[in-house]
């Protein structure tokens, strides 16, 4: 049974593996993907005591980048110009900093390194899930790397390359779904409840979200020809898009990748709970759909809770920050930004109820589906 499961996830590991490449291959640009060659890493040796408003803020740092790791350079630092509104705290001798190259063959301040701080709990957050979930876990963390993999490696590089977003969202979104409850359910019966009840939940979402979007105006790029000679040569010199985005469909896609976490966490619950009852000896296809609409209902309460607090809090300094600026708040709820966090909470919740007798019924069906008996056989 064990070796079974191993063959199983090999040929899971394997399938997703293959598609990912094809994905990737299929919406593949260098210029898009892996334009970060110009940007190094560096270590702050000097620092200005006081910086001032003017352009005559220099840092020196030596680059600890491979490619001109341990080469001193001095790099002009504008924090007003930057920062805009956030002014960060000013640039200490010892920070670790992301720098690009110039056309001019000197340097630009580009951010502050984060990314590496961040690495670390992630590590360990990632080794306890394997210790403590053992193949279930890795399963869990294989899961979460072919999910972020597809999206920033072939939803994101798609749009950019003027693919159609419609289409490439609901491949990846369907690889998503597929995949990850493969990994973590198997091949069974589970998976296929949870995933019909995901894909019924994901097109009344789509529905929504379009008619959402016929009426609610949203923002929209502007066109290149109003723009000025100069800001266009600065777009020209800096975008990796060759196109106009198509906003809309980036705002229908935020929303319903927003919405799919949801739903895959309460299809995956209704399946499996109702799956375990069929196992306990419930047999009647009634009663387990009964059974999947309370135990939906009930994740449903918190889960309403989890999209909305998840939604304000991602919106919250946002909200604050027009708030600042003297806009009263029921002119900072009009604003378009957070139109959408409350567009994102609405579908979110709206997919919720409609995934909830969707996974019922398919998983009602499918694990009291009636098999032959024996003549005589009650």
């Amino acid at each position: 049974m064990k070796a079974t499961k191993i063959v199983e996830n090999i040929i899971i590991i394997v399938t997703a593996t293959l598609l990912l490449m094809g994905g990737i291959y299929f919406v593949n640009d260098s210029q898009v993907l892996f334009n970060n060659q110009n940007y190094l890493n560096a270590i702050v040796t000097e620092a200005p005591d006081h910086l001032n408003d003017s352009s005559n803020n220099y840092i020196v740092a030596t680059v600890t980048s491979y490619r001109l790791r341990g080469e001193t350079v001095s790099i002009p630092y504008d924090p007003i110009s930057y920062f805009l509104l956030f002014v960060e705290r000013p640039i200490n001798v010892g920070d670790n900093i992301r720098i690009v190259a110039t056309e001019n063959g000197g340097f630009r301040f580009v951010d502050y390194n984060r990314l590496n701080v961040v690495l670390v709990p992630a590590i360990i957050l990632f080794a306890l899930i394997i210790f403590f979930g053992k193949l279930k876990g890795l399963n869990t963390l294989i899961s979460f790397i072919f999910t972020y993999t597809s999206i920033f490696a072939i939803l994101v590089p798609g749009v950019l390359m003027g693919k159609n977003v419609y289409v490439i969202a609901f491949l990846v979104f369907m690889y998503i779904i597929i995949f990850s409850l493969l990994l973590i359910l198997g091949f069974n019966k589970k998976t296929l409840g949870a995933s019909v009840g995901c894909f019924v939940g994901l097109i009344f979402s789509s529905i929504m979200m379009l008619i959402v979007g016929m009426f609610i105006p949203f923002v929209t790029f502007m066109p290149f020809e109003n723009f000025s000679e100069n800001s266009l040569r600065v777009i020209e010199s800096s975008r990796t898009w060759l196109f106009v985005p198509d906003v809309q469909g980036i705002i229908f896609t935020s929303v319903l990748l927003g919405a799919l976490g949801a739903v895959k966490d309460v299809s995956t619950s209704i399946s499996s709970s109702l799956w375990e009852l069929n196992q306990s000896g419930v047999q009647d296809s009634k009663s387990l759909f009964k059974s999947g609409l309370n135990i939906g209902l009930d994740t449903l309460s918190t889960q309403v809770n989890n999209l909305v607090l998840a939604y304000v809090g991602s919106a919250l300094p946002l909200f604050l920050l027009i708030n600042y600026i003297a806009q009263p708040t029921l002119a900072a709820f009009n604003r378009v930004e957070v139109v959408m966090e409350i567009t994102r909470a609405l579908v979110g919740v709206f997919s919720l109820i409609i995934v909830i007798p969707a996974t019922s019924v398919c998983c009602s069906y499918l694990f009291c589906k009636k098999t032959p008996q024996l003549e005589g056989g009650r």
